[in-house]
């Protein structure tokens, strides 16, 4: 999803989680938000990423039982109107887009500001600089 981080994740496999996982995932998803759309209230699920259909799908390639190299999975949590809306494009086998213009992050605007360096505005770097650096220190705290 477009909120995942590695580092607010869980090694996976094709079981469900276990009631310890999904402790953390719940924890996790109140600390960081839902990995697909950045919601940090509610329940959260366990979510696999890549999804075990997905996985399994991919696990049944010639080429990765000949190599021995099967899909790893991780946990990542999901709020309960993603998974929902997950759950249903995989099982009909499309791909689809979950956005949610209410849960911005101060970070998305670091493209713009970037951006301005290269305008003509009476923008300065300094201004441009200081302002992503207090936003990155925010976003650690």
């Amino acid at each position: 999803g477009a909120f995942a981080s590695h580092a607010a994740s869980l090694p996976a496999d094709l079981k469900y989680a276990t009631s310890d996982q999904r402790l953390v995932i719940r924890t996790l998803g109140r600390l960081v938000g839902c990995h697909t759309c950045g919601k940090r209230s509610g329940a959260f699920h366990a979510d696999h990423m890549p999804p075990v259909a997905m996985a399994k799908k991919a696990n049944a390639a010639f080429w990765r039982s000949l190599l021995r190299w099967p899909v790893r999975q991780r946990f990542y949590p999901q709020c309960t109107s993603c998974s929902q809306i997950q759950s249903t494009a995989v099982k009909m086998g499309r791909p689809t887009l979950v956005t949610h213009i209410s849960q911005l992050r101060r970070w998305h605007g670091v493209g713009f500001l970037i951006g301005l360096l290269g305008t003509e505005w009476p923008v300065t770097e300094h201004y441009v600089r200081t302002f992503l650096d207090d936003v990155f220190i925010q976003s650690l705290a």
